[in-house]
């Protein structure tokens, strides 16, 4: 198995325990952490790790919004490690990530 293949079980097995969400594509139109909180607050994912699985064309202001919780990882589609996966408690994929997750593991 590939490194991209072992990804494949962990994002199931939360998948299975209910702790992936999947949302719209969004962007914001300046860095504001408040912007992430009230994000993690209407998916109901503030209650642990959380990793935000963004597409590879990305807003740069999601990533800086995120940068000072401590519990968010944000990362790119092309980024993404078992190791993030497995060390999340919830699992947020926008749509193009999810989109490069069936391209990466020929899903397609």
């Amino acid at each position: 198995m590939t490194g991209v293949q072992t990804c494949a079980l962990p994002i199931s097995v939360k998948a299975s325990a209910n702790a992936v969400k999947v949302v719209e594509d969004f962007t914001f139109e300046a860095p504001k952490t408040k912007q992430m909180v009230a994000l993690m607050n209407n998916l109901q994912v503030n209650n642990g790790r959380l990793l935000l699985v963004l597409g590879n064309g990305v807003n740069e202001n999601v990533l800086l919004s995120a940068r000072n919780l401590q519990n968010v990882e944000v990362m790119r589609v092309s980024d993404i490690a078992t190791y993030n996966v497995m060390k999340a408690k919830n699992l947020v994929l926008v749509e193009s990530s999810v989109e490069g997750l069936n391209e990466m593991f020929n899903l397609n």
